[in-house]
């Protein structure tokens, strides 16, 4: 049950656009999903069966007293009811306290990871943040228990009211079945029988009944996990259009704002990458660099205007399909708990990933395999048994061996450098011109040393372009290209 619903959950999240992931929402009911989903199911399926098991000695019970008096089974289905009221109502309680919480306990979460976390160690001790973070969970928990401390007392009067209620009922049952036993004239044995049977129906009737309100709670859990599977995914893949290669990407009059914004992160820009050129994007902070990415991988939709590839439309292509044919290093690349080889082949079945060697070799990371004693085959990150660790720059150059790796038509390199010596940076752009410009390489980098490889230039401010050319032409454009060149040229001149 546990394997069919997480691979349930994960691989509807696999499908999901990339719009969903700016829902809050999503995250907090696939979080529900994978956490309450598994026992909820297996805690339906036991209470099925124990539905089962007290409706049969329900019957038995209820067969013996229908002989005597039915209004007895009337009058104790009737004393058990406001307990089963009692139940359903404080089970909702529950579950809308769970989902108004769900979002700070993720939070939560996270900041316990930043505590436990080899790399964040060293910050949360520098800062003394980790005190921060423990009180701040601690006041959060605080303030959860007071909040169920009055739920749980306003939930157990209820149900202490609900159960002298059905005693009560209870009672005048006996004393009703003792005055008519007497009144016919019953033996003893017939005495006990019927008391014995009002009782044991009772008992059978609050568990039946305990079973449903149980029953009631997995149902509100797995409720979460039908909305995520009701989550509207267009998949439409299979009628899209294949590619063999990726000659060019055309932006036409293309605006975006991301989901719940006014603010268009782009504006009215239009673009032309051609295969065989590299490109930098070039702009401060904030420019719209990173969404430009996006874009072209297809991640969001423009507002308005196009994009084309190969002079058709994106959203008319096969995305996975289109993929095959992109290689890419994010800004925020990920560290995956796997081994050197692991990290750098994206899929170990891809017949995409031929030359492994060579991808480690372009970017720089061959001297270090050499020194580890179990070379590509040894595992990262300590916190993992037999793990090493690596530097940010080393980790960076592990993501750009994965980048270079696909061979791929389209490759994108997001702040490649951030984290790497310049002499590492100068072999690896070396390594590109060598061996990878067949295709379109497309650069954001702050590092003009970088930039000054490229075919074209494209200078991005506030969402539009605002200029385009080559490195030398847009020197003597002196505009915004000239000036922030001339800013990196002089701290560099200072810092020497």
């Amino acid at each position: 049950m546990n394997l069919f619903i997480t691979d349930k959950v994960l691989n509807k999240t696999l499908k999901l656009p990339m719009q969903k992931y700016d829902d809050s929402s999503i995250y907090n009911d696939v979080n529900i999903a994978i956490t309450r989903s598994t026992q909820n199911c297996m805690g339906l399926l036991d209470s099925i069966t124990e539905i089962l098991y007290y409706g049969v000695e329900i019957i038995s019970f209820i067969v013996i007293l229908i002989y005597f008096d039915w209004k007895i089974i009337i009058l104790s289905v009737f004393g058990a009811l406001p307990a089963l009221y009692v139940s359903i109502k404080a089970n909702k309680h529950w579950f809308i306290k769970l989902n108004t919480r769900i979002e700070k306990l993720r939070h939560i979460d996270y900041l316990k990871e930043l505590l436990i976390k080899n790399e964040y160690i060293k910050e949360t001790k520098l800062y003394n943040m980790g005190n921060k973070i423990l009180k701040y969970i601690d006041n959060c928990f605080e303030s959860f228990i007071s909040q169920d401390k009055k739920a749980r007392k306003r939930i157990s009067i209820k149900r202490t009211v609900a159960q002298f209620f059905d005693e009560m009922i209870t009672l005048l049952i006996k004393a009703w079945i003792l005055l008519l036993c007497l009144s016919q004239h019953q033996p003893v044995g017939s005495i006990v029988l019927y008391l014995n049977s009002q009782e044991n129906l009772k008992s059978s009737l609050m568990a039946f009944l305990n079973e449903l309100a149980r029953i009631q709670d997995n149902v509100l859990y797995l409720q979460v996990l039908k909305r995520v599977d009701e989550v509207e995914v267009i998949c439409e893949e299979a009628g899209k259009q294949k590619i063999s290669s990726i000659e060019s990407i055309e932006f036409r009059n293309v605006s975006f704002s991301y989901p719940g914004q006014t603010v268009m992160a782009i504006k009215n820009v239009s673009l032309m990458f051609e295969r065989g050129k590299t490109y930098s994007v070039v702009g401060l902070n904030g420019a719209g660099k990173t969404t430009l990415l996006k874009l072209i991988l297809g991640l969001y939709t423009p507002v308005t205007g196009e994009i084309l590839l190969n002079g058709l439309k994106l959203d008319e292509i096969n995305m996975e399909n289109y993929y095959l044919h992109i290689g890419a290093i994010f800004q925020d690349f990920i560290k995956y708990p796997f081994t050197i080889e692991g990290n750098v082949l994206s899929d170990l079945d891809n017949t995409q990933d031929k030359d492994i060697d060579l991808a480690l070799q372009c970017a720089g990371l061959k001297e270090l395999i050499k020194k580890l004693p179990k070379g590509i085959k040894t595992k990262l990150m300590r916190e993992w048994s037999g793990g090493i660790e690596l530097s940010q720059g080393q980790w960076q150059k592990i993501a750009i061996a994965r980048c270079f790796n696909r061979n791929a038509d389209l490759m994108i390199l997001d702040e490649p450098f951030s984290a790497i010596d310049i002499e590492s940076e100068n072999c690896i752009v070396k390594n590109i011109k060598q061996y990878f410009q067949g295709g379109i390489n497309i650069f954001i980098t702050h590092h003009f040393s970088s930039i000054s490889m490229a075919d074209e230039v494209i200078v991005i401010d506030n969402g539009r372009v605002i200029e385009q050319g080559t490195h030398s032409q847009l020197i003597e454009n002196k505009g915004k290209y000239f000036e922030l060149y001339s800013e990196q040229l002089n701290t560099l001149k200072n810092i020497g």
